[in-house]
């Protein structure tokens, strides 16, 4: 895997985690739209996958992933 790859990939992955925090998503909301394990980010920070799919997946649910509603008390 180059390095070029893995810069790129990791700063990918930090945008997401960036954008997410903007927008008031969590990162497991995030990692539910896109189907993927809350720890998958994590250890792709730690290790780059072979294939970006996961990780475009995962920018895609970053743009059109909202906060959840929290409920009040009392509501059904």
């Amino acid at each position: 895997m180059s390095e070029k790859f893995t810069e790129t990939f990791k700063s990918a992955i930090t945008d997401i985690k960036t954008k997410a925090a903007e927008k008031g998503v969590s990162m497991r909301a995030l990692c539910k739209e896109a189907g993927i394990s809350r720890a998958t980010p994590d250890r792709w920070l730690a290790k780059p996958p072979n294939s970006i799919v996961l990780v475009e997946k995962l920018q895609e649910a970053a743009e059109v992933t909202e906060p959840a509603r929290r409920r009040k008390a009392g509501d059904q």
